[in-house]
């Protein structure tokens, strides 16, 4: 079944209530992957991209789910999203996809508006959004050891960050079902370390340069980043000094081209850094030593993610990597690192006001989940009808993304409802994937839901929330004994 199939005569989805100005653009998630944009940009999505920039507002010619990743982008961001069948033919809109024109465009519960505006009201709005003060992430980049989800607890975000850290208490929360990975943390100490005393070459931007032209961009774009790069390392700096004169840098800031550029460049760099030796030994030995050869999942742990008023989901890499596979945990951490300084956290990050600088990376690291029978996302909240107590669930087959799916392909649905004669699964559809039998049985998502209330229980009083009251963002996976696992869980935040 396709989306249409299984959403019927639906044309139209008001998703996300919002305001915004910008130039309207038609993109597709191809043309999107090669584009600079901003907040000072409303797309016209013809399909579902697998990660969105941060952008003004979102039309997409694909229905979406409310836990798409656009979606759950927009809630995020407080910017407004639809979705609106054959939008690009649409007499409301195609007159405004010239690609030139300023635009308002505002999304309510009655519909959707949209008409020329000028600079001067766009310029306003575009400075509402900006109290000026400046978000300063804290980061504690003196605590180093390689600490085992045993040894870490919830006030240890300081150190590596919410994501390893709530991975720590959901193991303790679901510890007699053994329902959540098992791992260590790689603290904010070594991120640090390996800024503060990696030296950045001429050659190395040179390297990075060429690395700008084979991934298509404008030969003048990586010309103008590579002279850049090469005037900021010319005594040789370390790579924080780098960072630094890179973010003062007037036509970094000023031109979105050349800072796209220039951010890639960076990363490029930072991938090809070494890492500190002695790091590197200990960190594939204890990774040998907890799990031998098998895969593991190396994720990313920021403190600028996972926040009660910051979600930053999907800002940031995680990477897969094996002992003895050539993709050593030494070697693949740097991709993890460096996605500290991607296009899209940046932008994010800027569009928040949060300081750059004070931005730092934390790895957690556990099992790698193959053979996934089911994987999904739960919100410990009933987005259907919030009136109505109970959780939301997206479960698609096997590995397929849940968030961010692609051809066409479309997760089951359902609601847990809590009432008086117990639980019941309201089912809003099945999977595109298994249009006739629903993905989960259910003995599956009492399983579920079970643990689920384990960890909103456990972390309620973390959060300083009644357990009722506290929205968990959850991913959780069945695995190949059909097995649930809650694999992630960062408070659910919409602004």
């Amino acid at each position: 079944l396709h989306r249409a199939e299984l959403y019927g005569d639906l044309k139209m989805q008001i998703l996300n209530h919002g305001v915004a100005f910008g130039t309207l653009k038609r993109m597709s998630p191809e043309e999107l992957e090669k584009s600079v944009v901003s907040f000072r940009d409303i797309l016209l999505l013809t399909r579902l991209p697998a990660d969105l920039p941060i952008v003004g507002g979102t039309i997409s010619e694909e229905l979406q789910t409310p836990l798409s990743h656009v979606n759950v982008a927009a809630r995020a961001r407080g910017t407004p999203n639809m979705a609106l069948i054959g939008a690009s033919e649409d007499a409301r809109i195609a007159p405004f996809l010239d690609g030139e024109r300023l635009v308002r465009f505002e999304v309510d519960s009655s519909g959707f508006s949209l008409r020329a505006a000028d600079l001067a009201e766009a310029e306003e709005f575009w400075a509402s959004h900006n109290s000026g003060e400046t978000l300063i992430p804290q980061a504690d980049t003196q605590s180093a050891g390689l600490p085992g989800f045993d040894e870490l607890y919830f006030a240890d975000s300081l150190k590596v960050g919410v994501k390893a850290a709530n991975l720590a208490e959901l193991r303790r929360a679901l510890a007699e079902d053994d329902a959540s990975p098992d791992g260590f943390a790689v603290p904010f100490h070594y991120y640090e370390e390996f800024i503060q005393t990696s030296l950045v070459t001429s050659a190395r931007c040179t390297e990075a340069a060429g690395n700008c032209l084979e991934e298509e961009r404008a030969a003048d774009i990586c010309d103008e980043a590579r002279r850049l790069c090469t005037d900021l390392s010319a005594d040789t700096p370390k790579l924080a000094d780098y960072i630094s004169r890179l973010l003062d840098d007037e036509n970094f800031r000023s031109d979105s081209p050349l800072r796209e550029a220039a951010l890639d460049g960076l990363r490029n760099i930072m991938h090809h850094l070494p890492v500190n030796a002695v790091f590197a030994e200990e960190l594939d030995a204890r990774v040998a030593a907890e799990f031998g050869s098998a895969a593991v999942r190396l994720r990313s742990s920021t403190n600028a993610e996972d926040l009660q008023d910051f979600s930053g989901a999907g800002l940031y890499r995680s990477i897969s990597a094996a002992v003895g596979s050539g993709d050593e945990p030494s070697e693949r951490i740097r991709k993890v690192w460096a996605s500290v300084w991607s296009w899209a956290a940046f932008e994010e990050r800027a569009f928040w006001n949060i300081d750059h600088k004070a931005v730092k990376m934390a790895v957690a690291v556990h099992p790698a989940f193959p053979d996934e029978a089911a994987n999904g996302v739960l919100i410990t909240q009933n987005l259907s009808d919030p009136s109505v107590s109970g959780f939301y669930v997206n479960v698609q087959l096997g590995e397929t993304s849940v968030t961010n799916p692609g051809d066409g392909v479309m997760p089951e649905i359902f609601s847990v409802v809590f009432g008086g004669d117990g639980l019941e699964i309201v089912r809003q559809r099945y999977s595109s994937l298994s249009p006739d039998a629903p993905v989960m049985s259910d003995e599956e998502i009492q399983a579920l839901v079970r643990l689920a209330f384990k960890a909103v229980k456990h972390f309620a009083p973390l959060y300083e929330s009644d357990p009722s009251g506290l929205a968990l963002d959850m991913e959780f996976k069945l695995d190949s004994a059909r097995r649930p696992l809650i694999k992630q869980a960062r408070p659910y935040f919409e602004r």
